[in-house]
């Protein structure tokens, strides 16, 4: 019974050193599991796949709300924004192109691209023709705003959650973002984001993090080059976007997409956005300051839905 009891112990020990990034995807999805969200996955009509998670019935409302993560990110990020909304509305949010689980391309993705992959899967899964309350945080901002105005009449609103478009901070390290090499590297770029707002993981997880964000990392570079390093809004884009309803959402301490200049360009440029600014928050709001996000998105879909 000894060299049992140790054999086993040994193993799980074995599968720990030498799997963490599968344990991690585990933890990951067991996060989804117990969540009211299901995770789904679609092929989509160009062969790539989609992989999702959904809450609520399309059929039983009229209120769907689309979310669109961040570069790097995935619908993880969406879990504590996304939970709180009641049973009126039917919640997506996927994992777009070259992030997540989702399919990956060997080159260079421009933002065309990134946005027929949104307009594919809402194909897919039989919402076209329904009014969509799109919602992106950071680079899923600048896809939301972009799928809005290509789409304009299958959008209830467009939310802009501290959007990319604006201005990228200066002193950002695109590789040590994409590939951080060792702990103090990692607890950089959560501080980075959050304004040391978010709670670390143990040490284990945080390696198993680590690790599968490197294994990302060329995925993710090919999004970075192929439009989010010179990724701007332009007033063509504004003037297109004051026909949709929208609001905004930005941490006034923003240490990646600086504040205050986004917030005097949209002021500026889209006056008819609703315009909200959370104090003591960073970038990473739809985590660290979840429940004022929700509230300001729960009171803004009410004010411009259709039932």
């Amino acid at each position: 019974m000894y060299y049992l009891a140790l054999t086993v112990i040994v193993l799980l020990l074995s599968i720990l050193w030498f799997f963490p990034v599968a344990i991690y995807r585990i933890l990951l999805r067991l996060f989804v599991l117990l969540s009211p969200f299901q995770q789904k996955s679609v092929t989509l009509e160009n062969g790539q796949h989609c992989v999702y998670i959904e809450k609520g019935n399309a059929e039983k409302t009229k209120k769907t709300i689309l979310l669109l993560h961040g570069f790097s990110a995935t619908y993880i990020g969406y879990l504590k924004v996304g939970k709180k909304f009641d049973s009126s509305y039917h919640v997506i949010a996927i994992d777009w192109l070259n992030h997540g689980s989702s399919a990956k391309v060997e080159r260079l993705v421009k933002l065309d691209e990134a946005v027929n992959f949104v307009r594919m899967f809402v194909k897919k899964v039989g919402l076209t023709g329904r009014k969509l309350h799109v919602v992106g945080h950071s680079t899923g901002g600048y896809i939301a705003v972009h799928y809005a105005i290509k789409y304009p009449q299958e959008c209830a609103s467009v939310s802009m959650l501290a959007p990319l478009g604006v201005l990228i901070a200066e002193k950002l390290d695109i590789d040590k973002f994409c590939s951080p090499k060792n702990k103090e590297e990692v607890n950089n770029l959560i501080d980075f984001v959050s304004n040391g707002k978010l709670s670390l993981l143990p040490s284990y997880f945080m390696y198993a993090a680590r690790l599968l964000r490197c294994s990302m990392a060329e995925s993710h570079l090919q999004v970075y080059h192929g439009f989010i390093k010179n990724a701007k809004f332009t007033a063509d884009d504004m003037r297109k976007l004051s026909n949709i309803p929208s609001i905004l959402i930005w941490g006034d301490t923003d240490k990646l997409l600086p504040t205050q200049v986004g917030i005097e360009f949209f002021k500026e440029n889209s006056p008819t956005t609703e315009i909200h600014i959370l104090k003591d928050a960073g970038h990473a709001i739809i985590d660290t300051d979840a429940d004022e996000v929700y509230r300001l998105l729960q009171s803004w879909f009410e004010r411009n839905s259709t039932i």
